[in-house]
């Protein structure tokens, strides 16, 4: 099953690689120069390469938008930028870095993640809710994998309602944990959509189509930058 679902991801990849009528979705996890700190090096990128990777886009004139415009204003040239769980050093390394640079993100929110090692805390959360340049998306509960899940199971992770609880405010974006066609099947996407969440994401790696898009608004793909991935997706 496994060898199937990952032939069926990569055929659909390399299909829509250099399809990007929407733009592309970027997303992190962690961003730390202390390579000793990295949980896995497939998910992680150097503080500078980080900075380096944001400063090509901008120089090559791509054009960052929040989450919510994804399908509001359509163009090749934009650009989304997401961090999944949130580790803290993407919050001290990236995020404030965002900030200064007036750049719009979103965060895909783990939330017994919240408040322990090596994440982001309760008063971090509180502050990005509170920022109009950062969105705020679920991310499950305990991130597990939702396809070996039983279906009671995987609505108490797919539910936004604890996320709500903690930042008072209606979630509407969801990612997948893991996000491959492996790891989630076609009941865990009915379960979002029946949670209310307006899209979802996956980390199918390609740019966004348009026909895609409109036939896959809850397996949205999102291209993983590390610090071997970066220099191919912003020259």
């Amino acid at each position: 099953m496994r060898y199937l679902c990952s032939l069926r991801q990569k055929f659909v990849e390399f299909k829509y690689r250099n399809s990007n009528n929407y733009g592309r979705i970027f997303m992190f996890h962690q961003v730390n120069d202390d390579k000793n700190q990295w949980n896995n090096k497939s998910i992680c990128i150097t503080k500078e390469n980080f900075q380096y990777f944001i400063n090509k886009l901008i120089e090559s004139g791509y054009s960052f938008k929040s989450i919510s415009e994804l399908n509001k204003d359509s163009s090749p040239n934009n650009v989304f930028i997401t961090f999944d769980d949130i580790f803290l050093d993407a919050y001290l390394n990236a995020i404030t870095y965002l900030n200064e640079k007036k750049i719009p993100y979103c965060v895909f929110i783990t939330t017994d993640y919240v408040d322990k090692e090596p994440y982001i805390s309760k008063s971090i959360l509180k502050e990005l809710s509170e920022n109009p340049l950062c969105t705020i998306g679920a991310h499950t509960k305990s991130h597990p994998i939702l396809r070996f899940l039983n279906e009671s199971e995987a609505r108490k992770e797919i539910s936004k309602d604890h996320l709500e609880d903690l930042i008072k405010k209606k979630i509407d974006y969801f990612a997948y944990p893991y996000g491959s066609n492996y790891a989630v099947s076609k009941s865990n996407i009915k379960i979002v959509q029946e949670a209310s969440y307006k899209m979802a994401f996956s980390t199918y790696s390609m740019g966004i189509d348009k026909i895609y898009f409109e036939k896959n608004k809850f397996f949205i793909p999102r291209i993983n930058i590390n610090n071997k991935t970066y220099l191919g997706w912003c020259d």
